[in-house]
């Protein structure tokens, strides 16, 4: 009777353990079919430095709003022919085939062997103890065989190759906002410096002329040797902003080609004209929303990236559990190729597979681990990216409306500047001024305009900076 009670005892024992393994077995298996979880990232609505200018609009290609048709070109060109963002979509071929391979997997894996072989036969005879006969023996086996997506591993590394995939499309973004962002900042910073160097000149030749005018006078007992002196160096320095402007532009020049994806030897650039300052005042969107930086590439990589170590650490998972896989082979087996097809030469097989790997379970736990941690990493990555993104999007909007406030401070300094020199111009031509202060309040007129300019350069680098940190390409 006893034993009657621990036998029915240990039948529902092991049942209920059984049961228990396979709610475990469908949870887990529920788990690994699910997509990673990514927590939500609070973000401010709107950015703190929102602008105030006219309505345009975010999206599109934004280097239009300047206006150049050379740009433009020069941008499509690049597009086609520079070599970091070509190497990028090679990048995006290369990762659609991961795709293909994994997926592969879900297909019965099938081949087809032929082995011939030659062997000894033992003979055993009353006087004999043992003889060796050769023989030859062919075999030609077709084999199937299926893995049982059970745990969804094969699921997963599609997934992952997938996400791997959008990781390498938002690198190819990335490259293509650099180079767009550096091209039309380097095409501005030239036309820029063309329109600068003109007016260098001007000063070149004016102050020149008053070195000459100062010189004379001074052999003349009429003003000391100072004025001479600070004439020579403000003619001086003019020179030596010439010759800076000058290879700053070759270096631009020279970094444009290469974008391009030629050499500066076999190019000849035409640059046109820096934009109208007035038209730097409506390029910036006014109120831009945080919710456009979800088109921003690095923040794309990230969440990407998210997900691909998402999914390869449901696989690190899947590995803690059998494998089931049917295997089938059907084939032919002689010690003779004349009668090698026959019905009594045929050789096959079925069966199916669970394999439980027992003895690396600390190499399989390490695994797991490192994907866990990898995946962790990920997501605070993801997070530090979106961080990252609006502290650039604000300090690029703080530069520009700081920037945009010099340069209305040195309009109306130009201005008044401009305004002196007319009435001082009115004076020289009816004779109640001399040339030296004619020329004079003429080469403090062009400073104030080369300071225009070099601020307009600064602004134009600002709106550039403000749409590579939104992340629109």
């Amino acid at each position: 009777m006893i034993k009657k009670i621990n036998s029915v005892y240990n039948f529902w024992l092991i049942k209920y353990a059984i049961c228990c393994f396979v709610v475990a077995i469908h949870l887990t298996g529920c788990n690994l079919y699910k997509t990673p979880n990514i927590s939500k990232v609070d973000v401010p609505i709107k950015f703190k430095n929102a602008l105030h200018t006219k309505n345009i609009k975010t999206n599109g290609k934004w280097w239009q709003n300047f206006k150049d048709e050379k740009l433009n070109k020069l941008i499509d060109i690049a597009s086609e022919n520079n070599f970091d963002y070509l190497i990028a979509l090679k990048n995006i071929q290369i990762a659609k085939t991961y795709i293909s391979e994994h997926s592969s997997e879900f297909l019965p894996q099938v081949g087809l062997s032929f082995s011939p072989s030659r062997g000894s036969e033992l003979i055993s005879t009353k006087d004999i103890t043992s003889n060796k006969n050769l023989v030859n023996l062919y075999q030609l086996n077709a084999t199937v065989s299926y893995e049982f997506d059970v745990w969804n591993r094969i699921g997963n590394s599609v997934k992952q190759a997938q996400e791997n995939l959008n990781t390498t499309i938002a690198e190819s973004d990335i490259i293509r906002l650099s180079l767009i962002s550096n091209l039309t900042n380097n095409y501005l910073q030239i036309a820029t410096m063309s329109s600068q160097l003109e007016n260098l000149e001007h000063q070149y030749i004016l102050s020149n002329e008053i070195v000459k005018i100062n010189s004379i006078q001074y052999k003349s007992d009429l003003i000391n040797i100072e004025s001479v002196d600070d004439a020579k160096i403000q003619f001086t320095n003019i020179e030596d902003d010439i010759n800076i402007l000058k290879k700053q532009q070759i270096v631009l020049l020279n970094a444009l080609a290469y974008m391009i994806g030629t050499y500066p030897e076999k190019w000849n650039l035409e640059i046109g004209k820096m934009p109208n300052i007035a038209d730097l005042e409506n390029v910036i969107p006014p109120a831009i929303p945080s919710r456009v930086m979800i088109n921003r590439p690095d923040i794309k990589k990230a969440f990407h990236q998210v997900l691909s170590y998402g999914y390869a650490e449901k696989q690190s998972i899947a590995s803690f559990f059998p494998t089931f896989d049917i295997t089938g082979s059907y084939g032919f087996a002689s010690n003779n190729l004349s009668n090698f097809v026959k019905d009594s030469n045929i050789a096959w097989s079925l069966g199916l597979n669970v394999v439980q790997v027992l003895f690396d379970y600390t190499k399989r736990l390490s695994q797991h681990k490192r994907a866990k941690l990898q995946y962790e990493s990920a997501v605070l990555n993801y997070k530090n990216t979106i961080t990252n993104a609006f502290n650039e999007v604000n300090n690029a909007l703080v530069s520009y409306k700081q920037d945009s406030a010099v340069l209305e401070s040195l309009k109306n300094i130009t201005s008044i500047m401009r305004e002196k020199f007319n009435i001082i111009e009115a004076q020289y031509n009816s004779g109640f001024v001399d040339y030296i202060t004619y020329l004079t309040y003429k080469l403090n007129l062009l400073r104030s305009e080369y300071n225009l300019l070099k601020q307009s350069q600064i602004l134009l680098s600002d709106i550039v900076q403000v749409y590579k940190t939104l992340g629109i390409v």
